[in-house]
């Protein structure tokens, strides 16, 4: 579902806020 790679910065972001995975 998340993509963990810097070019997808922005979906990072969103990502990070809507999984509690995070980083």
């Amino acid at each position: 579902m998340c993509y963990h790679g810097d070019r997808h910065n922005t979906r990072h972001r969103f990502c990070r806020i809507a999984t509690p995975h995070g980083e």
